[in-house]
């Protein structure tokens, strides 16, 4: 596995994104990424107390579907999600992924 640098990785992002495929895609993939690898890593998941931190920019939207995938396919016992902004203040696919966090039920707290 190569590792990028966080300059590398906005390229290959933009890239991807000049190709077609939507931000928000790359978001939701890397999410299921992530929520995979804590199945894998954690089992059961569902038994674990789960805490996520998210920030109000794109980061922060990949840590909203972290805990949406969380939320509505592994259920955890407890699930906690800290938005460390306004959400007023959240635009574009993190603003997106926050609505789609609140939309399936999702209890979080703010900062």
């Amino acid at each position: 596995m190569k590792v990028l640098t966080a300059a590398q990785m906005r390229d290959v992002d933009r890239r991807t994104v000049e190709l077609g495929i939507p931000n928000i895609i790359l978001m939701e993939n890397a999410g299921q990424r992530v929520v995979e690898f804590l199945e894998r890593e954690y089992a059961p998941l569902a038994a674990q107390r789960i805490l996520v931190v998210c920030g109000k920019g794109n980061n922060g939207g990949d840590g909203l579907v972290v805990a949406r995938q969380l939320y509505t396919r592994v259920k955890p016992q407890w699930l906690r999600v800290v938005v460390g902004a306004d959400p007023q203040t959240m635009q574009g696919d993190a603003l997106a992924n926050y609505k789609m966090l609140t939309a399936v039920g999702s209890r979080y707290r703010l900062k």
